[in-house]
């Protein structure tokens, strides 16, 4: 079972790793997930545990001050779906309910302080900035004092300043410590304390506020790309309109018949059955022209309804619909870390402890080369220790990826999570599905072949009329004026339909011609051929209709460097090679099987840097699942969805071109990041040697993260450009 909790107040990257960790170590716990974007945590449980709340408050409380645990799920939107999720304080959880306007309960969730003083919303907070601004006032005037000769009132000063400066951050330091855990915060401590120590006043003072600062900034960056994500909750309304008034959309059923108002958000997936209507599908498939609605429109939830009143008729559950998938799924993706990500996480384990340990053969070695201990290198030592904190590396690389999951969504594509980033980045080979992916799964008359003055499609359409089959739709769509004959009308499943009359029409496959004796070779394979008292008058082909810009997709592929672009469909060879001419595809391979397409696709995998499949159906989903990059088209097949590691929303495979675009700039930016964090990390703990100056360390440090972080964020214009 599932168990998901916000943590309201987590901003730090680090310390989130930290408390994912230990939820993992409860017992009872298989595995544990935490999507710092949106501050929630997943736990994968064996059973129901007793207490999970409070012994995740106690974790976050021993690790962080200014959490607040809150079971479920944490929406600052209303919520009219009754209980967004109780509050765990203190191991009581507990709800306020209000009365609304609209007649029913509605939940408000309030966040009271821990009895250590927690802020109610944020680990960084107004309260802070105080404690900032007066601290800065403090260390200024000790300064000042200082030139002015009044070094014990300056001392002081700075003293005071340093301990009030650095006393959120020694604590959890010190909490960490207690449970053999060495952070960046403990290296904070250590070095404030040891320069106050050796009489390195203004050191201390200046290095506390600093490391604050750089802790607001760290805070307001992940508040950032937290609400970015967050509006997501925003494309799905609470509320819908009825004839009998305003009601919960939870509580509408399908078949019930709902009113869309001018500008609101479509509650439900709903078909329009009165009313016209401009409808704005950006949230939902990134297409930002509007589109026209009228009866019969299938709408989807999260739409907009530009202008016009209609009335619809449910025909999804609230919470399976659209919008909520397209909320879940981005959820979801942004808890699953890539290489990288981890990367990060295992390199920073190891890291600090080693730079503790360096520091203090820094200062062990000199003393006891030269007899004495040494205060300048003990000073060396500590600046060492401050510069080498690695927090833009922490910071940046997954502020890297949220940019990309939040860039690929407003481009009409959902990807799954840092780690299909990084693949989709690096795979240079591509399969595509042909029905319903390359093309649109609708079949269109291509090619009418007369062999006398008799139209053949007029005859067709008029035998077809009555017919529901495909090939007899694309045949009546394709003729305006269809013949009228007369006689009686005889239809044969799976060869035919025949017309005795005053003439015997035959219309039908050529089974039908064989068994009639009708030479039809000098014809070409065609879906219906059609005959007149045993003289064949012509045939029809029909093919389905590639795409839109589907050739576009398949030159942009070849652009980005792709080796392998391929078919796989289990239609007929001949069918797949007319639509694959007319998408550009060379490769291609027809009549398979669902296995077929996995050995084929683990073929590509081999010679490539893995590969990709794009597909929309359910017999799809096992070769999905086989792929590097498993990608499906639309949101209509759970099979398929649950399956893929991105999906293109809007339909439109043409959107894997920017998928891949995003991936790549996201890619290069997080290497980018990750190069120049430890070059100027080895830069700056290499001149500490030569200039140790500590409040220089964590300026380097705090400017480091804010490049970095900036730099991260650049990939949200991706989808804009």
């Amino acid at each position: 079972m599932i168990e998901k909790f916000t943590l309201d107040g987590l901003h730090c990257a680090n310390c989130g790793e930290k408390i994912r960790v230990a939820c993992a170590s409860i017992d009872g716990v298989r595995d544990a997930a935490l999507n710092l974007a949106l501050g929630t945590l997943m736990l994968e449980c064996e059973t129901e545990i007793d207490g999970l709340c409070t012994e995740i408050q106690r974790i976050c409380d021993r690790i962080e001050d200014g959490i607040t645990v809150i079971q479920g799920d944490n929406r600052h939107s209303h919520n009219h779906g009754g209980r967004h999720g109780d509050n765990c304080n203190g191991g009581n959880c507990h709800e306020h309910e209000h009365e609304h306007e609209h007649g029913h309960e509605h939940v408000h969730e309030h966040v009271h302080g821990h009895e250590h003083g927690a802020h109610a919303h944020s680990a960084i907070g107004r309260r802070d900035i105080v404690i900032i601004a007066v601290c800065s006032v403090f260390t200024v005037m000790g300064l000042v004092l200082s030139l002015l000769g009044s070094e014990v009132i300056s001392a002081v000063l700075l003293t005071l300043s340093a301990a009030v400066a650095v006393a959120r951050p020694a604590i959890s330091g010190l909490r960490s410590l207690a449970h053999f855990d060495i952070d960046e915060k403990v290296l904070l401590t250590i070095a404030v304390v040891a320069a106050v120590i050796i009489g390195e006043y203004a050191e201390a003072a200046l290095v506390s506020i600093l490391f604050s600062i750089g802790e607001y900034i760290e805070a307001a960056v992940a508040k950032k790309s937290r609400t970015s994500l967050e509006k997501l909750s925003e494309i799905r309304p609470d509320t819908v309109h009825t004839d009998c008034g305003d009601r919960r959309a939870d509580s509408a059923k399908i078949g019930d018949i709902i009113i869309i108002r001018p500008f609101e958000r479509i509650p439900l997936d709903c078909t329009v059955v009165s009313g016209t209507g401009e409808i704005d599908a950006s949230a939902i498939t990134g297409e930002s022209v509007p589109v026209a609605a009228t009866d019969g429109t299938a709408l989807l939830g999260g739409m907009k309804n530009g202008s016009g009143v209609l009335r619809a008729r449910v025909t999804g559950d609230y919470h399976d619909s659209a919008a909520a998938r397209i909320i879940r799924l981005v959820e979801e993706s942004v808890a699953s870390k890539g290489a990288s990500e981890r990367f990060i996480t295992k390199f920073a384990k190891i890291y600090t402890p080693c730079v503790v340990i360096a520091a203090v053969l820094t200062t062990l070695i000199p003393s006891l080369v030269l007899g004495e201990f040494s205060v300048e290198w003990l000073r060396k030592s500590l600046v060492f220790l401050v510069a080498s904190c690695p927090c833009a590396l922490v910071i940046s690389v997954p502020i890297a990826f949220y940019a990309g999951v939040g860039a690929a969504s407003r481009a009409g594509v959902l990807i799954k999570g840092g780690v299909h980033i990084e693949s989709l980045a690096a795979v240079r080979s591509a399969a595509f599905d042909k029905t319903g992916t390359l093309t649109t799964g609708e079949l269109s008359v291509a090619e009418v072949v007369n062999l006398t003055d008799c139209d053949v499609l007029s005859v067709a359409a008029f035998a077809e009329g009555q017919s529901d089959h495909p090939i007899a739709r694309a045949i009546c769509a394709a003729c305006e004026n269809p013949a009228s004959l007369s006689g009686n009308i005889t239809e044969r499943a799976g060869y035919g339909i025949e017309v005795a009359g005053e003439h015997t029409y035959l219309i039908g496959a050529a089974r039908l011609m064989h068994e009639n004796g009708i030479d039809i070779s000098s014809l070409p394979q065609a879906a219906v051929y059609v005959a007149c008292d045993g003289t064949c008058l012509g045939c029809i082909s029909v093919a389905d209709t590639p795409r839109k810009d589907v050739n576009r997709l398949i030159t942009g592929l070849a652009e980005r460097k792709f080796n392998h672009v391929a078919m796989l469909t289990g239609d007929s060879a001949a069918a797949a090679k007319t639509v694959a001419a007319q998408c550009g595809i060379d490769e291609v391979h027809a009549e398979l099987l669902p296995e077929d397409k996995v050995s084929l696709l683990e073929q590509m995998s081999n010679t490539d840097r893995g590969a990709l499949f794009v597909g929309d159906g359910i017999n799809d989903a096992p070769v999905i699942a086989a792929a590097t990059v498993g990608v499906a088209m639309g949101l209509g097949t759970d099979a398929a969805i649950e399956t893929a590691d991105v999906v293109l929303t809007a339909g439109n495979p043409v959107a894997l071109l920017s998928a891949i675009d995003i991936s790549r700039r996201t890619m290069s930016i997080v290497r980018f990041n990750i190069a120049l964090s430890i070059a100027v990390k080895l830069a700056v703990m290499i001149s500490a040697f030569f200039i140790p100056m500590m409040w220089a360390a964590v300026v380097a440090d705090v400017v480091l993260s804010v490049v970095c972080s900036a730099n991260s964020a650049r990939i949200m214009k991706h989808s804009r450009s």
